[in-house]
């Protein structure tokens, strides 16, 4: 009989588990073993006196994910997070990813922005966070 028991975090017997059984799937799905190791890292923009912009990352197999991108409401405008996604696409390109994408309210403003960045609209989520409808973004590289 199976038993189905929920986990706040994996115990050790499940993580031994999930590593002996990734790199089977793997080489079914990809041909080959794929790092699957995440790397989250972090832009900060500051001036003079005071952080003005942060954008979060996370690289995982040749993707970037941009997790969050927040510039302070008295600064947007000014070309901050212009600047913070440059920097993450030259991060990206030096690193030889393949791809980033992000997610974005599909009415926000910020869909524009992306658009001007070159990201092409590559999904829907609909009724996502919050219940809203959200968009994916993605560049290729």
């Amino acid at each position: 009989m199976i038993v189905i028991d929920s986990q706040d975090i994996l115990p050790p017997d499940a993580i031994d588990f999930v590593k002996s059984q990734w790199p089977i799937a793997d080489k079914v799905h990809f041909g080959h073993e794929v790092e699957w190791k995440k790397e989250k890292k972090a832009l900060i923009a500051k001036d003079d006196v005071q952080i003005v912009g942060v954008l979060e990352y996370t690289i995982q197999a040749g993707v970037m994910y941009i997790d969050e991108i927040i510039i302070a409401h008295d600064q947007q405008g000014k070309g901050i997070g212009k600047m913070l996604m440059e920097h993450v696409e030259e991060i990206a390109t030096n690193d030889h990813l393949h791809k980033i994408y992000l997610d974005t309210g599909a009415t926000w403003p910020a869909v524009k922005f992306y658009e001007a960045l070159g990201y092409i609209k590559t999904g829907d989520l609909p009724k996502h966070l919050a219940g809203q409808d959200y968009v994916i973004f993605s560049k290729f590289l």
